[in-house]
Formats: C-alpha cells, sequence, structure tokens
C-alpha cells in the first residue's frame, strides 16, 4: 500500500468512527438521573445526569475537617442546581437535612439550591427543613468511580431574605 493509500484509509475509518462517538456521548449527556421539582420562590425541574465528588479529609486552622461528598444534577452553571452535602461516613438510610455552620461542612447532611440569573447566581440554604434517603451509596470516598448513588429527597429552604423554595426529587445513577 503506498503511504497516500494508507492515509486515504486512515482518513476514511476516522469518519466513519466520529459520529459514533458523538451519538453515544449525547445519550449519555442527555439521559436525566437526577430529576426533581422545584417550587415557591423558583419554579422549575431540575434535570441532570447525576454526580458524585469526594473532598478528603484535611487539616484548617480551626481544626480537621472531615471527608465529605458532593452529589448533584450536574456540574457548571445551570439554570436551577441541587447540589448536597453528604457526610463521608454516610450509609443508606434517612437522614434529616439541615443548614449547617461553614465551620461543620462535611459533618451534617445539607442541601443548596442554585439559580442563575444572567451575571449572578441565587443561593437558598438557609433555615432548611426536610429529608434524603440514600438507597445506594459508595463505602468509600478515594474510589466513587462505577458505584451506584441513589436515593430520593424532599425538603424546603431559604436565601438569606427568606425567599423559601421547596424541592422533591429523586436521583439514581453510576459514579463516572
Amino acid at each position: 500500500m503506498t503511504p497516500k493509500s494508507l492515509l486515504l484509509a486512515l482518513v476514511l475509518t476516522s469518519a466513519a468512527f466520529i459520529p459514533a462517538c458523538d451519538a453515544s456521548e449525547t445519550a449519555e449527556v442527555a439521559t436525566a438521573n437526577f430529576v426533581a421539582e422545584v417550587s415557591g420562590a423558583v419554579m422549575g425541574e431540575v434535570s441532570g445526569p447525576g454526580l458524585i465528588r469526594f473532598t478528603p479529609p484535611y487539616d484548617a486552622n480551626f481544626g480537621t475537617r472531615p471527608g465529605y461528598f458532593f452529589v448533584a444534577d450536574d456540574s457548571g452553571v445551570r439554570e436551577i442546581g441541587i447540589t448536597f452535602t453528604i457526610p463521608a461516613t454516610a450509609q443508606p438510610g434517612t437522614y434529616h437535612l439541615v443548614s449547617a455552620h461553614p465551620i461543620d461542612a462535611g459533618r451534617e447532611f445539607e442541601v443548596r439550591i442554585d439559580r442563575s440569573l444572567k451575571d449572578r447566581t441565587d443561593s437558598f440554604q438557609f433555615n432548611t427543613e426536610g429529608e434524603i434517603t440514600i438507597d445506594a451509596f459508595p463505602a468509600y470516598g478515594n474510589n466513587v468511580l462505577g458505584n451506584r448513588v441513589t436515593g430520593s429527597f424532599e425538603f424546603s429552604t431559604q436565601d438569606r431574605s427568606g425567599n423559601q423554595v421547596t424541592a422533591r426529587g429523586s436521583f439514581d445513577f453510576r459514579a463516572r
């Protein structure tokens, strides 16, 4: 085979695989494995692939910070987003959601709703009341890849001005 023929064969083969790669990636992103209905001061639907991240324990000026997980509908800027902070010791069960002091991050089950508006984000994370039920969760933070994360939630929370939102939803995805 001549170098030109080899190059042509490589280009044609690559062109055949590119659409297949794009299609599977699009299908994965379009899957909604974290869904919720939000009402009150903010109204809308939350729908995303679901994600989990672990923040390991570390020493801070005020003592040792425990490790903890973030579970959210997605990452980045989105119209309405929900993010849970879950202690590293979490196991399947039902837990009360609270508004913990920033120094206590990772020690309590917390939740925050963010609404993005043009150049600002409004956060609702005060006076939180409600529950999260965890049905399946990684046992260890250092290796979450492939672990199933499943649960449901119902809660209300407020912004700094006292505007309240209520959310109800569920999540069921594998950590990537």
